[in-house]
């Protein structure tokens, strides 16, 4: 339980520390924007994917191609809407009313915190991961284990 628990920090670390890791040595330059949502899409990916192996239930299923590509188009399709939904935040924040571009806090750093555009964005991603999340864990089929295969004198290390 506790191996599982760490396995599900280390997955969304890595993902994060990725995407951070493709956006940051470009900040400022003229490909950040793309970059940015590179970043994230690969992130995100690292982060699903991590998911279901932290769950145990990661046994790609490479007998059956229908299923593996099935996996493959509902994944691209919501790295596709992460994509659009980042690319609009950034598109429309110089639009935005100030209610909704405006900090909602400045406690204890002083510093501006995020925007309530940001956090319904993070939202957006957050509820996308989730359902794709179920979705897998609903169609990757379980993971079987090894020995379960041999006959019963096998199994039993005789």
């Amino acid at each position: 339980m506790l191996f599982n628990r760490f396995k599900i920090f280390l997955t969304v670390a890595a993902g994060t520390l990725t995407g951070f890791a493709i956006y940051y040595p470009f900040v400022g330059g003229r490909w950040a924007t793309a970059l940015g949502i590179l970043g994230v899409c690969v992130g995100y990916t690292i982060v699903v994917f991590g998911l279901v192996w932290s769950v145990e239930k990661w046994d790609f299923p490479a007998k059956n191609p229908k299923s593996a590509s099935t996996i493959t188009v509902m994944h691209c399709l919501c790295v596709a809407w992460i994509a659009e939904v980042v690319n609009f935040g950034i598109l429309v924040k110089p639009y935005l009313p100030s209610w909704l571009d405006s900090p909602l806090s400045t406690i204890r750093t002083g510093r501006p915190g995020s925007t309530g555009f940001e956090l319904i964005e993070v939202g957006t991603i957050g509820i996308t991961l989730l359902v794709e999340f179920i979705w897998l864990l609903r169609n990757i089929p379980k993971r079987t284990d090894e020995g379960a295969d041999l006959p019963d004198d096998r199994a039993c290390g005789s």
